[in-house]
């Protein structure tokens, strides 16, 4: 009896020393490394609107911002419409992408007064989202809503393209350049809600683009900014060149009516100088937004 005793505790101390080195000294080690590389949550995305105004037929906005901890890369949009519109009627003023690694502080956006909104007092909104899309004016999650009043009716000839001026950004940093624009025919008329994709050449006439965060492209028809679908393109380095494919939706509240159709890359110099001889490129011409005849061109029309 007490050689089985005594074969007993060893065993059992042997069990323990297994235990003890194969399965929680090891299980220790491993949370404690989930631990070091998992985020610490900072608290929720913060949104608010801090001012609004309209001058001349440009509505200046500037937006609060704080990332939180979501650990992705995302995108504001910001809206406008009516007291008591609903969501699906909003036009869209204009976007920004901002990048996981953000700092809180103020956005500052600029657009024009859509065209044919006459004087009054108007409901904007801003709609933060991430991932990959480009949240919607109905879209649920962060936002934030504020007022601003018009004086000066939506015109098209009011366009970001006037407004685009230098940023005060170094010299010596990234400047981007569109060469040239591909697949746009402006002899071609497109319907409310339809889809363009013009395919550019951008260059890197600059230093070499350091950030992290996406360089934005934003295109427009006149003063009515395009719904972004396919937007945005990685840094580039000094003197390279990239052909990309980009995209865009049409709005459906476009009025029907001839407007030059142009691209802006990195608008408001997030990454580098902005030089409206090389930030701004144009098709040429005008192209038509209207709702297509099925009858014109057929023979139907006797």
């Amino acid at each position: 009896m007490p050689l089985i005793s005594a074969t007993g505790k060893i065993i059992r101390r042997q069990a323990e020393e297994y235990r003890m080195k194969y399965i929680l000294v090891p299980g220790i080690l491993a949370l404690f490394c989930f631990l070091l590389i998992t985020p610490t949550l900072a608290g929720p995305v913060n949104l608010s609107i801090s001012g609004a105004s309209e001058q001349g037929g440009y509505i200046t906005t500037d937006l609060l911002f704080s990332p939180g901890a979501t650990g992705m890369d995302g995108y504001l949009t910001l809206w406008f419409n009516k007291p008591d519109g609903d969501c699906k009627d909003a036009k869209l003023l204009t976007w920004k992408s901002l990048s996981s690694g953000s700092e809180p502080g103020t956005v500052h956006m600029e657009s024009a007064v859509p065209v044919d909104v006459t004087p009054g007092t108007y409901v904007i909104f801003a709609v933060y989202g991430t991932g990959s899309s480009f949240p919607s004016s109905c879209d649920k999650g962060v936002s934030a809503t504020s007022t601003v009043v018009v004086s000066t009716p939506g015109q098209a000839g009011h366009d970001m393209a006037g407004r685009l001026a230098a940023s005060g950004a170094s010299s010596t940093g990234p400047r981007y350049t569109i060469d040239t624009i591909s697949g746009i025919d402006t002899a071609v008329r497109v319907e409310p809600g339809s889809g363009i994709k013009p395919g550019v050449t951008i260059r890197n006439l600059g230093a070499d683009d350091t950030s992290a965060s996406q360089v934005e492209v934003h295109a427009f028809l006149g003063g009515n900014e395009l719904i972004p679908v396919d937007a945005v393109i990685s840094p580039m380095k000094s003197g390279e060149v990239k052909e990309e494919s980009l995209s865009f939706t049409v709005p459906g509240y476009i009025p029907q009516q001839s407007y030059p159709f142009f691209l802006i890359i990195d608008p408001r110099g997030d990454h580098g100088l902005v030089d409206p001889a090389s930030n701004l490129k144009r098709t040429g011409g005008k192209m038509s937004v209207a709702i297509e005849d099925p009858g014109v061109g057929c023979g139907c029309h006797q």
